[in-house]
């Protein structure tokens, strides 16, 4: 075997990552429910019962998969910035030329961000009881800003990062075939829109019952965070591109 052909075998490929977080997303309150015996006031107090072990562990292998996870570098142009930043340009000349080198490796550091927020997340446990305790002592409040961070970053990769692929594929088909087909690439821009916002209200949500006492209705905050990690992980498996649904034949076969 040459060496190359060693390097790409020991290549962890995007879309087995993507498929490895999705899953695990989507089985993470199921196990948590599981061994921890229980549907717990939050998915997050996992951590004060026999499901701990796997509550830290998951929440380590998702961040390990994402810190692992390279994005797509896009490239662009300068008319494509934004006015945003050709505002910024105003007062800060490099503004554009910043924008542009960011957006080559912004997936990356989202990635990072996201991953190192989920470690953060296991490491600081929840208040162990939300009903008498407040939940915004220090260990609980790095807990909760992070675990904010982490649902963000997938916002992100459901609204900017999974949708701009899609939509390029679109593009791309239109310039071949003069017009895209209603297909798996437009059903999964569409899925990706709305596992996105969903979790973003999901988000602002978890604030608004976190912060009254909201909190103290059973298990309000475990549903909630339930249905932001099922919108999670449905999006980063539809993104693997190994549903033949979701995914045209095409973008199956090619590595």
């Amino acid at each position: 075997m040459k060496s190359s052909e060693s390097k790409e075998y020991l290549t962890f490929d995007y879309r087995a990552i993507r498929l490895m977080i999705g899953l695990i997303a989507i089985l993470f309150p199921l196990v948590v429910r599981i061994f921890a015996t229980k549907i717990t006031d939050s998915i997050s107090w996992a951590y004060h019962t026999d499901a701990r072990d796997f509550y830290v562990g998951f929440l380590f292998v998702i961040g390990a998969f994402l810190m692992s996870y390279k994005g797509h570098k896009h490239t662009l142009h300068k008319d494509d910035v934004g006015r945003f930043w050709n505002w910024v340009s105003i007062f800060w000349k490099g503004a554009v030329n910043f924008r542009i080198y960011e957006r080559k490796y912004e997936e990356d550091l989202v990635g990072w961000i996201g991953g190192i927020a989920a470690w953060i997340t296991a490491i600081f446990p929840i208040a162990k009881s939300l009903k008498e305790n407040s939940p915004y002592d220090t260990v609980s409040s790095i807990h909760y800003i992070s675990a904010i961070i982490l649902f963000s970053t997938s916002v992100y990769f459901c609204l900017v990062a999974f949708s701009t692929q899609a939509r390029d594929k679109i593009k791309n088909e239109e310039k071949l075939s003069g017009k895209a087909k209603i297909g798996p690439r437009q059903l999964r821009l569409k899925i990706y829109s709305f596992c996105g916002w969903g979790i973003a209200v999901i988000i602002v949500s978890l604030v608004i019952v976190t912060s009254t006492k909201l909190h103290t209705i059973r298990n309000i905050t475990f549903w909630m965070e339930t249905s932001a990690l099922e919108l999670f992980g449905f999006a980063w498996l539809i993104a693997s591109q190994y549903l033949p649904v979701f995914t045209h034949k095409t973008e199956r076969l090619n590595k």
